[in-house]
């Protein structure tokens, strides 16, 4: 089957991975706008679902100088989002072992043919950087490298489906260059886009028809949301 023909069921859910930036440049309003976007997206999942049928997973990595799980492969229904806080204090922006991590992840979550293949959603307001916060060739290229991976998954339901939201300081070339594909990078306003733009292109229509599937996801996330800026 077609991939973007994949119905998003209970029978054939979705895993859904953000990939949440936390580094130093994102301490105070960022971070407290970004907290409030992820708890806004996961309580439109859950709305979404009507809190009944396990349409999707959704799993949670936070970077700074390091990267780290803060959920893994969880039923929507049981998300505590309140335990999800960003604060802005974890350092510079290893976007690349972010990236490393949502791969083992992935493979090791078991999704069969019959899954919708995985949507990563990443945000960052920063350029990729060493341990010394030095953003340089070297380290885009070591970040690029790892995002072909990523997408580049043969997984039963398919290779994960990349997504990057830029603000601040983001490097629009190589966000670009990570989604899957250029019109799947949107560059936002500021951190507080995100509380409108994560529930808004991240929560796919659950409906008989097209409009459940995979290919009418990706196709509205290409058209963006209100508070991205085409022209940039």
């Amino acid at each position: 089957m077609d991939i973007r023909q994949k119905r998003i069921t209970s029978k054939s859910p979705m895993h859904i991975v953000l990939v949440a930036d936390d580094s130093t440049s994102m301490r105070g309003a960022p971070a407290a706008a970004a907290t409030q976007a992820i708890h806004a997206w996961v309580n439109e999942l859950y709305v979404k679902t009507r809190g009944k049928k396990p349409f999707f997973r959704f799993s949670l990595i936070s970077f700074g100088s390091v990267a780290s799980i803060a959920a893994e492969g969880l039923d929507v229904r049981d998300v505590d989002v309140q335990a999800f806080v960003l604060d802005g204090t974890s350092g510079t922006t290893n976007l690349a072992a972010a990236l490393a991590l949502a791969g083992e992840l992935l493979a090791r979550d078991g999704a069969t043919g019959a899954h919708c293949p995985p949507f990563v959603f990443l945000f960052t307001d920063g350029r990729p950087s060493d341990e010394s916060g030095r953003a340089t060739p070297e380290v885009a290229r070591a970040t690029f490298a790892q995002a072909t991976l990523l997408k580049s998954m043969p997984l039963p339901c398919g290779s994960p489906v990349v997504i990057t939201l830029g603000f601040g300081s983001a490097d629009d070339q190589l966000l670009t260059a990570i989604a899957t594909a250029p019109a799947l990078y949107h560059r936002l306003l500021d951190a507080h886009a995100l509380i409108s733009c994560l529930p808004d292109i991240g929560t796919p229509t659950v409906a008989e028809g097209d409009e459940g599937t995979v290919g009418a996801f990706v196709d509205r996330i290409m058209t963006g949301p209100a508070g991205s800026i085409r022209d940039r």
